[in-house]
C-alpha cells in the first residue's frame, strides 16, 4: 500500500498510532498518545519520536533513520531539512488522524 502511495507522492507522514505500532513492531508506543510519527520518503524511512524510545529503537532491527526531538517539535522545524534534502513536493498524510494543529505546524 505504502509503495502504492510513493509512486504518486514523495513523501507520507504516518500518523496514526495504530499504524505507527503495526509498521515499527511496536517499540512500547502508546495507543492513544501521539509519541511518535514515520516519515517515508522514497529514499528513506524515518521514525520521529523523544529520547525516551531511543535506545530501544537502535537495538532494534527495523530499518527507519532514528529522529529523536520529539514528535511535534519535528513538524515545526525538522520536518523542513528533509523535505529540503530530499526536495519533497507532495506530502501525504493520514487525514482523518492528524489534529488542526499539527497539520497547520506543516505549512
Amino acid at each position: 500500500m505504502i509503495n502504492a502511495l510513493l509512486k504518486e507522492l514523495d513523501a507520507i507522514l504516518i500518523s496514526s498510532p495504530a499504524n505507527i505500532i503495526y509498521l515499527t513492531k511496536n517499540f512500547g508506543f502508546s495507543e492513544t498518545e501521539r509519541e511518535a510519527f514515520l516519515l517515508i520518503t522514497k529514499k528513506n524511512k524515518y521514525i520521529i519520536t523523544d529520547k525516551r524510545y531511543s535506545e530501544s529503537i537502535h537495538q532494534s532491527k527495523i530499518n527507519f533513520k532514528l529522529i529523536d526531538e520529539g514528535a511535534i517539535s519535528f513538524l515545526g522545524n525538522g520536518i523542513e531539512e528533509i523535505i529540503k534534502k530530499e526536495k519533497i513536493k507532495t506530502l501525504g498524510i493520514e487525514e482523518n488522524n492528524l489534529t488542526v494543529f499539527e497539520y497547520r505546524l506543516l505549512n
